[in-house]
Parts: structure tokens; C-alpha cells; sequence
């Protein structure tokens, strides 16, 4: 991969990495302002419901913020683009559409070591 094409890589993941930590913050202040009760019952489920579902979004966000991260360091040690099943050069269009992908597109069913990405 070029100098020019990790660069470009390298912008883009940490665009992205801004934008997730910027709605981790803003899950987490939407949070700080959830009642933490009800009058009811019924105020209380739905209370519990919406704290779950940030849970569940709080999750989804952590690990999408770890994959980020985990490219940058694959940039920083010569490693961004290569398949961790083959070691053959990752797709630069498959890269464009999942920058954090860590297989090519023949084994991004078969991933070593963690999901398929």
C-alpha cells in the first residue's frame, strides 16, 4: 500500500474515531439526565428499557472505538491492509468501505481470532 493510501486511511479512521467518541459523549450525557425511577410501574420499564438499549448502544460504540484504534496501530506498525488469515493485501475498495477490515474479502467469513469484520 502507498505512502499516499495509508495516509488517506489513516485520515480517515481518525475522522471516525472522533465521530464515534462524539456520540459515545453524547450517549453518556443523555444518560446522566435519565430519571432514575418512575411514578409507576409502567414509567419504571420504560425507564429501564431506554437504559438498556443505551447499554446495548454503549457497547456497539466501545467496540466500534477498539477496531479504530487497532488500525491506526496496524498503520503504525506496516500491518494495515494484509489479511491476518493469508497476509495477502486487503482490496483498497474493501478497505474504502470497511476501513477497520482485518481480512480479505475471501476470508471475511473465516477471521482469526475475533468477529468477522
Amino acid at each position: 500500500m502507498s505512502d499516499e493510501q495509508l495516509r488517506h486511511f489513516r485520515r480517515r479512521l481518525e475522522l471516525e474515531r472522533q465521530a464515534v467518541n462524539l456520540r459515545i459523549k453524547t450517549e453518556q450525557e443523555g444518560g446522566a439526565y435519565e430519571r432514575q425511577g418512575g411514578e409507576d410501574a409502567e414509567e419504571l420499564s420504560a425507564v429501564t428499557e431506554r437504559q438498556d438499549q443505551s447499554l446495548r448502544l454503549g457497547d456497539s460504540l466501545s467496540d466500534e472505538f477498539a477496531a479504530i484504534d487497532e488500525a491506526l496501530l496496524r498503520i503504525d506498525h506496516g500491518e494495515y491492509g494484509q489479511c491476518d488469515v493469508c497476509g495477502h493485501d486487503i482490496d483498497p475498495r474493501r478497505l474504502e468501505a470497511l476501513p477497520t477490515a482485518r481480512t480479505c474479502t475471501a476470508h471475511s467469513g473465516r477471521q482469526a481470532g475475533g468477529p468477522t469484520l
